[in-house]
């Protein structure tokens, strides 16, 4: 198998600068495939390099849309994910040489590369068992690593800029803080949801919401039950409500995780919503691309409580088309599709 050599490989590791505000494990996710990844060009194993790179751009596309408050389905194609992160990145403000055609289109590029990596790593990577052992050729691994590093570096650099406000640390206190009566209501008059953009109130409302699915009553109570009881979409926002949506059927890593209580008070948060079909069109394509989660999928009477409640629910959703739309999920969550 050809080799990397010396001088190259030395010169080859994925540094990658870690943006304000990331959290913790969120950073720890991408600081263990730049590890790995340095780990397989140390031993020249250059499948594991095109395996491993292929993972690490998986990763980081996957953080920057947890951290804009969009949940990735667990089973979604890196295409159609690279092709949401690059929509969440158009919309920040363009500054100095993001803002430059020409740079765009170097990018672009870019992504265009790192598109093929699930074929280059069919072909050629780790993860697959195999007959015989791939050739892989020297020039390809230089070119995914340079495709994946200039991709990741200025994505993270882009995403810097959004990542250290006053909604990130909310964020970050739903999943890892613990709450007190009250707590959750004041921060959440303090942040003013209406004054934010439409990104950071989605953002607020998976958090909330999944940290809700996570057993938390307080959450619950002042998060997820006021806004369901409360239809003023000048108190509780469109796109707020949209995230919520979300995070009640959807856990942080993209798998169908949904609670008894949970398609009641979605409905109630949904119906003044002024667009609800179109929220649950999006949901319904997240979800048939998802698994489920562990605990879901082995609570046989739970699932048949989450479907009875989703019928039940059905008459609260505002218009036709978003009731056919809550059917369609409602139709992925029969028995046989828990296979």
């Amino acid at each position: 198998m050809p080799s990397i050599n010396q001088p190259e490989q030395s010169d080859m590791t994925m540094n990658l600068a870690r943006p304000d505000g990331l959290e913790d494990e969120t950073w720890r996710a991408i600081d263990e495939h730049t590890g790995r990844l340095d780990r397989a060009l140390r031993d020249n194993d250059l499948p594991l390099v095109v395996g491993t790179a292929k993972e690490l751009v998986e990763t980081i596309a996957k953080v920057v849309l947890d951290a804009h408050g969009q949940t990735v389905a667990s089973n979604a194609d890196l295409n159609a994910v690279l092709t949401s992160v690059h929509k969440v990145l158009d919309r920040l403000p363009a500054r100095g040489a993001a803002a430059n055609p020409p740079i765009r289109d170097i990018v672009q590029g870019a992504k265009t590369i790192i598109a093929q990596l699930p074929e280059l790593r069919n072909r050629f990577g780790t993860g697959h068992g195999r007959v015989i052992s791939p050739q892989v050729d020297q020039e390809l691994v230089l070119l995914v690593l340079d495709a994946a590093g200039l991709w990741s570096r200025w994505v993270l650099r882009r995403i810097d800029q959004t990542l250290a406000g006053l909604p990130r640390s909310l964020v970050t206190m739903l999943r890892e803080g613990i709450f007190s009566r009250g707590v959750l209501r004041s921060r959440l008059q303090a942040l003013d949801l209406p004054s934010l953009g439409e990104d950071d109130q989605r953002l607020v409302g998976v958090a909330v919401a999944q940290r809700a699915m996570g057993d938390t009553f307080l959450v619950h109570d002042e998060g997820v039950d006021a806004c369901a009881a409360q239809p003023d979409l000048n108190i509780w926002p469109a796109s707020y409500r949209a995230g919520m949506i979300e995070g009640l059927l959807l856990d942080r890593e993209g798998y169908v995780d949904v609670k008894a209580w949970g398609p009641t008070a979605a409905a109630m948060i949904l119906a003044p919503h002024p667009d609800a079909e179109a929220v649950l069109l999006d949901l319904s394509a997240k979800i048939n691309d998802a698994g489920w989660s562990v605990r879901f999928a082995n609570n046989a009477a739970e699932r048949q409580q989450v479907v009875q409640a989703m019928r039940d629910a059905i008459p609260i959703l505002p218009t036709e088309s978003a009731r056919r739309a809550w059917q369609q999920i409602i139709l992925r969550f029969q028995p046989d599709s828990f296979a």
